[in-house]
Order: C-alpha cells, then sequence, then structure tokens
C-alpha cells in the first residue's frame, strides 16, 4: 500500500526560506519553454514568437506559430539576453540538449523537428522527425552517445547524435497519447504520457517495455477543477538515490523504486497545484516542483520529516497558466527555471 507523506508548508517566516536567492532574472518578450547552458558563459533560450502576455491562445496558433533560440551572455550575476541573435523554426521549440560544445534543439512538429547547432549557433544539420511527429523533451545518454526522444505520437526515439538518423523507435502506446517527460536510471529509460501512464524500457534495442497506469498509483483526492484534464505526467526525474520521482497535473508527487525490472510506487504526496515540472537536485534531499500556476516549491526531505516551502511566484500575464516547462541545473551556473510567459532565472537553493 502507497505511504501517505504529510507535508508541513514553510512559511516565509521559516528560516529555511534563507536557503533560496534568485540570482538573476529577464523577462523575454515571448514564449520560453526551455534554457539550458550551452558552456559556463552562454545560456540558449527557445520558446516561440507568440506573446502569451497579450495574444489568447489557440489549437492553431499552437501548431503554426514559429519557434525561436538565442542566446543570453551571463557575467556573475548580470544577463543579457541577444534576441538580435535569432534563430527561427518551423514550429515551437520545446527541448534543448547540450552536447559538448555543440547544441540540439527539437521542435513540437514533424517539420525540422530535430536540429544540431554548434557552439556558435551555426547550423550542422537538420532533419524532420518522420518516426514521432514532433517532440517534447529529450536527454543525451553520454555513456552510449545517443540522444532518446519522447514524441507526440507515444514513441521513444533513439537518435545518433551525429546524423540525426534514428537507431530505434519503440512505440510506447497506441499512438493516441503523447510521450512527454523522460527520464533514465541504471535500469533503463522512464517515460511518462499525457494520460498518466509511466512505463519502463530496461534495453531501448528491444521491444520489451512495462508500463505502470495512474490507477496503480494515483491515490490523493483531487478537485474537479484538475480531473476535467487527464492526469499528464508532466514530471519525471531521478534522485541522488535512484528512486524514481513522477509529478502528476493532478497535484501528486509519486516515488517509486525500481524492483526487478518494474516500476514499484512506495509514497505520495499532493499539493494544491498542478504539476508542470520535477527536478531532483543533485547531491541534495531536495526537489524542485514547476507548476502551471507559476509557482516554483522546494520540496524537501528533512531526516524522513517532508515539507515544502515557496521558492518564487510568477502569476499568469494573460493566460489561464504561467506553466513551468523546464527546470535544469548547471555545475557553475546553479539553477536555470523557465516560465511559458517568458521570464528565465537563476536560482540558488541550499537543502
Amino acid at each position: 500500500m502507497l505511504e501517505e507523506l504529510n507535508l508541513r508548508l514553510i512559511k516565509d517566516v521559516d528560516p529555511a526560506i534563507d536557503r533560496i536567492s534568485i540570482e538573476w532574472e529577464i523577462d523575454n518578450p515571448s514564449s520560453v519553454y526551455a534554457a539550458e547552458m550551452m558552456n559556463n558563459r552562454t545560456l540558449l533560450i527557445g520558446g516561440s514568437t507568440w506573446n502569451r502576455k497579450s495574444v489568447p491562445y489557440t489549437t492553431k496558433l499552437a501548431r503554426e506559430t514559429p519557434g525561436i533560440i538565442y542566446p543570453a551572455s551571463i557575467r556573475d550575476v548580470e544577463i543579457q539576453a541577444h534576441t538580435e541573435r535569432q534563430i527561427q523554426f518551423p514550429t515551437m521549440v520545446n527541448s534543448i540538449v547540450p552536447l559538448g560544445e555543440n547544441v540540439f534543439v527539437f521542435c513540437k512538429h514533424r517539420e525540422n523537428a530535430l536540429n544540431l547547432f554548434d557552439s556558435d549557433l551555426n547550423l550542422i544539420t537538420s532533419k524532420d522527425d518522420d518516426w514521432g511527429s514532433g517532440i517534447y523533451n529529450a536527454l543525451y545518454q553520454q555513456s552510449a552517445d545517443r540522444i532518446i526522444t519522447v514524441s507526440r505520437n507515444g514513441g521513444l526515439n533513439i537518435i545518433d547524435p551525429h546524423s540525426l538518423n534514428s537507431d530505434n523507435f519503440i512505440q510506447l502506446n497506441q499512438g493516441n497519447s503523447r510521450l512527454w517527460s523522460i527520464t533514465e536510471s541504471e535500469n533503463g529509460v522512464i517515460a511518462g504520457d499525457y494520460d498518466g501512464n509511466i512505463y519502463i524500457v530496461p534495453d531501448i534495442f528491444e521491444e520489451d517495455f512495462t508500463t505502470v497506469s495512474p490507477q496503480d498509483y494515483l491515490s490523493g483526492e483531487f478537485p474537479d477543477s484538475v480531473t476535467q484534464y487527464s492526469p499528464a505526467v508532466f514530471g519525471l526525474t531521478t534522485d541522488s538515490n535512484g528512486n524514481i520521482i513522477s509529478g502528476s497535473r493532478w497535484g501528486q508527487v509519486t516515488w517509486f523504486e525500481i524492483e526487478n525490472g518494474l516500476l514499484s510506487p512506495q509514497k505520495y504526496c499532493t499539493i494544491p497545484f498542478e504539476i508542470s515540472f520535477v527536478k531532483a537536485l543533485s547531491n541534495q534531499n531536495g526537489i524542485l516542483i514547476g507548476t502551471r500556476e507559476g509557482v516554483i516549491l522546494l520540496l524537501s526531505d528533512f531526516g524522513g520529516e517532508y515539507s515544502f516551502s515557496e521558492v518564487v511566484r510568477r502569476k499568469p500575464s494573460y493566460q489561464h497558466d504561467n506553466s513551468i516547462w523546464s527546470i535544469s541545473e548547471s555545475e557553475n551556473n546553479g539553477i536555470i527555471a523557465c516560465f511559458a510567459d517568458g521570464q528565465v532565472m537563476g536560482i540558488s537553493v541550499k537543502c
């Protein structure tokens, strides 16, 4: 039976808040869905030309709005976005994956969805996504020198990082649910889809995988305001102990252990927010949780006593949400978080 954790909300009078600081922040004029350090000096920001602060959402807009990337330079706590160096794509940029001096840029729909740039942002090669029809997230496996993407049609694509050719494609569902999140452990690759299913793939060159359905782990009581939507697994991360942690749009955080190649849910907690991203902090007992409401939370483990505190809040400017779709961690530049409305910030957290 799943253990439910009782969370303590840390108010701003708690000394734990001293552990959190915003080092820098920029507010971009259009939407942002990914931000990653290319090296120790250059931040690459990706999103679209859509101004979420004033233009209402439509399905046509989401399908046809061009994607963009542009660099920003960081000097100490000063940051400058170089929008004049903007590069456009046929559709929105969803994921950025650094690789040494190069960087991969992945887009939402099929056309030119896979792109490889050098450190000066010169395009090396580009390909359509003929396998997955568009990409939401990706990771680079350095030990095997390969890229793994999660795609709109429910497939896991294993890509050669030099040619951008597909080495293998594994269909995880019937193609009617988008794969959204991805993480890895020593036991395989784990992916989550829009309907709340979580998949573990022990060997990406075999068609053998197992599925955990939302009925197997969603145990909280959820309000109608969230259950009107699918329980999308928008967040997946792996902590320093090898546990897999998922974040559902319905507001549940779940810890899984991997036993005999299977995901086994162990404990969970619910928060009064719709989760859009989760990130386990390296070498610390903390998890950053991004939400659709524009709030980043720190979930901390103090020797088995769990608490959460608000790190930062950026209310939606015009839309119903200001989702945090990316939180990354850089060795020399700390934590970088981006908000759909255009804010990008550097965060320092000491657990």
